[in-house]
């Protein structure tokens, strides 16, 4: 009879143990029996993502995540996170597919996320990717801290400018006599303007009839102004073709000059030779004397006849 109890407890033992570890397999998702391949994805943050988080491709769990480690170049550097990804051999991903650590529960569970691209060359194992990172609730609240500091510091900044301008007495003492200026000028100028209403109206209304009249007179003469503009016009133009000729007119005397200046042609010839002014002089002289002849002796003309 007692090991008859004890056969049926070790029976309950055993079964229980064994839903335990379907229970697991169950929600871990294993498969016995299933291929599977490495994908290597490069990412430069992956925040809270943990070996064994599930790796969904279009929506479709599919692997999980193998390993996540630094990644170190050979130079000795550190480039980002090399993320290991056990994904089904059956699955086969192009080139241009976005693999991206995405943020799936409010206490910041990570999954893998990849969204399938076009391309027709498959990622192999020697393939190494690169990833994205989508922030997630962690780094919204780790934002949110960031921005709480900055706003209390703000707010110690504008207590400390209003401690050190409105909340000195001086500055109060100022800003109620400025005060008191602006009052006293707003009630002199609506003094003002009481008191001369009435030639402030007749201003204004000579000023409209002042428009009103020269805009009469506009339209009246509309049609003598337009031609009036026109010979301006026509005149402006004139103007600059004489100015024109006159600067033309300008360069010609100034080249004429210089060569006279220089010797050069007539003028310069006449102007600088001395032997053509002292033959001149001579037949101006002997001119001279012979009119002064004709004067005092008149002109004898002989006439042989045949």
């Amino acid at each position: 009879m007692e090991s008859r109890s004890n056969f049926v407890v070790g029976s309950m033992i055993l079964i229980s143990i064994l839903l335990i570890l379907f229970g697991v397999f169950y929600l871990k998702q294993y498969k016995f029996n299933k291929q599977s391949q490495k994908i290597f994805v490069v990412f430069n943050n992956v925040s809270t993502l943990t070996l064994g988080d599930p790796v969904m491709i279009a929506g479709v769990r599919k692997g999980k995540v193998k390993n996540i480690d630094l990644n170190q170049l050979p130079s000795g550097k550190i480039n980002g996170v090399l993320v290991e990804l056990e994904v089904d051999e059956d699955v086969k991903l192009s080139r241009d597919s976005r693999i991206i650590v995405q943020n799936i529960g409010l206490m910041g569970e990570r999954m893998v996320g990849v969204e399938l691209g076009e391309s027709e060359e498959i990622i192999t194992a020697k393939d190494t990717i690169q990833g994205r990172f989508d922030s997630g609730i962690a780094e919204v609240m780790g934002g949110l801290g960031l921005l709480l500091n900055d706003v209390k510091g703000l707010v110690i900044h504008v207590q400390g400018l209003i401690h050190g301008t409105i909340g000195q007495e001086d500055f109060v003492k100022s800003f109620n006599e400025i005060t008191t200026r602006i009052n006293t000028i707003t009630i002199s100028l609506d003094k003002l303007v009481h008191g001369n209403e009435q030639r402030i109206n007749e201003i204004i209304q000579s000023l409209h009839t002042s428009s009103r009249d020269i805009q009469n007179i506009l339209n009246h003469n509309r049609n003598k102004i337009n031609p009036m503009v026109d010979q301006f016009d026509e005149a402006a133009k004139k103007i600059q073709v004489i100015l024109k000729q006159v600067q033309e007119l300008t360069g010609l005397l100034n080249e004429t000059i210089g060569q006279a200046r220089s010797g050069e042609g007539t003028v310069g010839k006449f102007l600088q030779d001395d032997s053509l002014y002292h033959k001149l002089r001579s037949i101006s002289g002997v001119a001279d004397t012979l009119l002064q002849e004709i004067r005092q002796k008149g002109i004898r003309v002989n006439v042989d006849l045949f």
